[in-house]
């Protein structure tokens, strides 16, 4: 499996896993964007939209964005970081397709956009990620990897009362879980 930035001539796959309710169905139940589907979770990512998006996306340090690719060249998902000051780090987003989840492609994603960031951008310092609790298969993923729970907050889903899960993996513990790895 590798990653690959795609071209802004690529991104018919972003748009067909955007708008698949069973692979986006984790991001459902929030008030989000214009384009976004609160019931399924699903976000529309029409062509015309492609422009200002790959911009945003690839033009600034501070982001980051790549397809998982399998050894076959199939897209099987997508990874990015991008700089959040509200919570004073590089929050990352990781989406594995519906169709391809279970065969720990999430760890694998993870594993690589970790390694993407914290041996390319000696500036990014924390990887983090915001996730409701009830999501276990995510910090399963994300805890394997060597994430911590940093703290819980409270939020809104489907207009009732939530907790989310705030993870994070410094570079000390990313370096730390290699040197341990490499003895």
């Amino acid at each position: 499996m590798r990653l690959h930035v795609p071209a802004l001539e690529e991104l018919a796959y972003r748009q067909k896993l955007l708008a698949d309710a069973a692979t986006m169905s984790y991001n459902a139940g929030y008030e989000r964007q214009e384009g976004y589907d609160s019931r399924t979770g699903t976000i529309d990512f029409s062509r015309e939209r492609w422009p200002g998006w790959y911009a945003r996306w690839t033009s600034s340090p501070d982001r980051y964005y790549a397809y998982l690719l399998t050894d076959d060249n199939t897209p099987a998902g997508e990874v990015c970081w991008r700089l959040d000051e509200r919570y004073g780090g590089h929050m990352v987003s990781l989406i594995i397709e519906a169709s391809q989840r279970g065969r720990g492609y999430g760890q694998t994603a993870l594993k690589m956009l970790m390694e993407e960031a914290f041996a390319n951008h000696p500036d990014i310092d924390r990887l983090i990620d915001v996730f409701p609790m009830s999501r276990t298969n995510a910090w399963n993923c994300f805890e394997a990897c060597g994430f911590t729970t940093a703290a819980v907050e409270k939020s809104i889903r489907f207009g009732t009362p939530d907790t989310n899960r705030i993870v994070v993996c410094t570079r000390r513990q990313y370096e730390e879980m290699h040197k341990t790895a490499a003895s």
